[in-house]
């Protein structure tokens, strides 16, 4: 009798421990980061999308769906080679229908032409939405998560530094068919002049 329910006993706590650790898996986030796509509207989420040798900062968006859901993030990114990944902060940016979007950014000042970098975000779940920390990794077209860090250090985004843009001539005059265009821009929700924090339209939603 006593065997019987000592197994009876045994059965009952490990049927309430595999209910609690099912009841406190969380999964991955819905985070996203393409590159290429025009994601918030009006920039690319990795912006400039080739990055130059004479560009101040690069900006990196992630988006995420449904809006609340991240807590805060980090990019991690190095230049190619090297050991030891550096790291900056993402920032709430902006809500864009149904899907939320942070951002953040490092300075690319001291590298030259050829200089290749890697980098992977990591977002923190809010505390109540269920969702586990989710690092996304990728290339220019797509985008993937996971909740194992080594995935994303083992095929992070990449990008290398093209040559310094064409610099206008002071005082030249435009001909047909040879016109002198600006290399200037205006991005409301860009986080410049680098340091600043502040975006070039400030604030940003009047």
């Amino acid at each position: 009798m006593k065997k019987l329910l000592l197994s009876i006993l045994v059965i009952a706590v490990s049927a309430v421990w595999t209910q609690s650790s099912a009841a406190g898996s969380r999964d991955a986030m819905n985070v996203w980061h393409i590159p290429v796509n025009e994601e918030p509207p009006t920039v690319t989420m990795r912006n400039p999308v080739e990055p130059a040798e004479d560009d101040a900062s690069v900006y990196l968006y992630c988006g995420a769906y449904p809006t609340g859901t991240v807590w805060a993030g980090t990019v991690y990114y190095r230049l190619q080679g090297e050991v030891d990944w550096e790291s900056e902060a993402f920032s709430y940016d902006s809500n864009s229908g149904v899907n939320e979007y942070w951002i953040a950014f490092f300075s690319l000042t001291g590298y030259t032409e050829g200089d290749t970098f890697e980098y992977y975000l990591a977002m923190e779940g809010d505390s109540g939405s269920g969702v586990d920390d989710t690092f996304v990794y990728g290339d220019d077209t797509s985008s993937n998560t996971s909740n194992d860090e080594a995935d994303a250090q083992a095929a992070p985004y990449t990008f290398t530094l093209t040559a310094p843009r064409p610099t206008p001539t002071p005082g030249a005059t435009s001909t047909p068919g040879d016109p002198q265009i600006l290399n200037v821009s205006h991005i409301p929700s860009n986080m410049e002049p680098a340091g600043a924090g502040i975006s070039m339209r400030n604030p940003l939603y009047p």
